[in-house]
């Protein structure tokens, strides 16, 4: 809801899985009800009448909206690739490195091509072939102009203009309400700009792409979800249909523990690789092992519910060698946890029922296992999950 200029409303109704059955949408006095209906395997059906297709693998093959129809296509590992307007003359084609990374997009006789870092940030962009144009993460001044940005009160930024009154107004889930996207692309949970595409509003977001119209993913969540969660079950959803207390960064690999079991596991998402080298399918449970949080008297407790990133992992050696005894080979450290300060998973003591100040404690090998995981995996983002009840 926004009042003052540029006033709208939005209402929801969900089924008991997440599913949006209704979005009713009133924009300078004129309210639009959409209708959406949905498949036993949670896959959208129809939008206002229009109906939507999937593959095999549940990817969003056809896609209906406004009248208009999106054919999409994906290559063997999920990746979208195609994406093209029925009755246009060309789509979009994209092409992708082995660690899923987009590094071309092409339209028609037009390509631009993405060079990377060490992680998912574009270091250099170019066209057609041209020179290359470098992004610039530092100090140094290039040129100088006015760009106006907009916060929300979550503290996202919510857009960025070339002057202070031609901002567009979306909705929280990044749909378009009033104004042009010439000027503005939806940055949603993630901090930065997208780059503008023909692609319907569709925005890439990690290794999925994500349709603000409907509010869902065009593929399945490769976490399978946790069944104390019962909306991350649904593969499709969109940071639990919370978007303005919630954010959903698409992570690698997903760690869970659960406090009733005393186990730990980790599930690989597509950008993991074994040992051989391979890529592991969507949500494979890749290790599932015990764990314990028990604490002492003069810790904060237990580690608290909820999803948590995965802040980095460091070697006990050196300057950190004295934690060896406390802590094993490694800490894996989980931030921010509120409230809370060095907060991890890690082994030690011999024991992985042994008390802890609030860590999850497993065993070294266990640990040491996670973290070359973590290591291995080429994308950041990745989660832990802690269930206690």
């Amino acid at each position: 809801m926004r009042t003052g200029s540029s006033a709208y409303r939005v209402e929801y109704t969900y089924d008991k899985v997440g599913n949006r059955l209704t979005r009713t949408r009133t924009v300078n006095g004129q309210t639009v009800v959409d209708v959406l209906s949905y498949n036993a395997a949670n896959q959208l059906k129809s939008l206002n009448g229009q109906s939507w297709e999937h593959d095999a693998d549940g990817n969003v093959v056809v896609r209906r909206v406004n009248g208009e129809t999106w054919e999409l296509g994906y290559d063997s590992e999920g990746n979208l690739v195609r994406v093209k307007r029925q009755g246009a003359s060309v789509g979009w084609v994209y092409t992708y490195d082995g660690l899923g990374r987009r590094v071309k997009a092409q339209l028609g006789s037009n390509t631009l091509e993405f060079l990377y870092g060490a992680g998912d940030a574009v270091l250099a962009e170019r066209a057609n072939g041209g020179a290359w144009v470098v992004q610039s993460f530092g100090a140094g001044l290039y040129q100088r102009g006015s760009d106006y940005l907009h916060w929300n009160l979550r503290g996202d930024l919510a857009g960025i203009g070339a002057s202070s009154a031609n901002v567009p107004i979306t909705d929280a889930f990044g749909d378009l309400v009033n104004g042009m996207r010439a000027v503005y692309d939806w940055n949603g949970a993630w901090l930065y700009r997208n780059e503008l595409t023909e692609t319907g509003g569709l925005v890439q977001v990690g290794v999925r792409w994500y349709d603000p119209v409907v509010g869902r993913f065009l593929q399945q969540d490769p976490w399978l979800g946790s069944v104390y969660a019962p909306l991350t079950l649904n593969a499709y959803v969109y940071c639990l249909n919370d978007p303005v207390n919630a954010v959903d960064p698409s992570g690698m690999l997903h760690i869970v523990y659960n406090g009733q079991t005393n186990r730990i596991k980790v599930y690989a998402d597509e950008g993991d690789v074994d040992a051989s080298g391979q890529r592991r399918r969507h949500g494979d449970l890749i290790l599932n092992e015990p764990a314990h949080n028990n604490t002492t008297r003069n810790s904060n407790g237990p580690f608290p519910e909820g999803t948590f990133d995965v802040a980095g992992v460091f070697d006990n050696t050196g300057d950190r060698a004295d934690r060896v005894p406390s802590q094993g080979p490694v800490f894996i450290w989980i931030n921010p946890v509120p409230g809370r300060s060095e907060m991890g998973i890690h082994g030690g003591r011999g024991d992985p029922t042994y008390p802890t100040l609030g860590c999850i404690r497993t065993s070294d090998e266990t640990a040491q296992r996670i973290a070359d995981l973590i290591r291995r995996n080429p994308r950041s983002n990745n989660r832990l999950t802690v269930v206690q009840d």
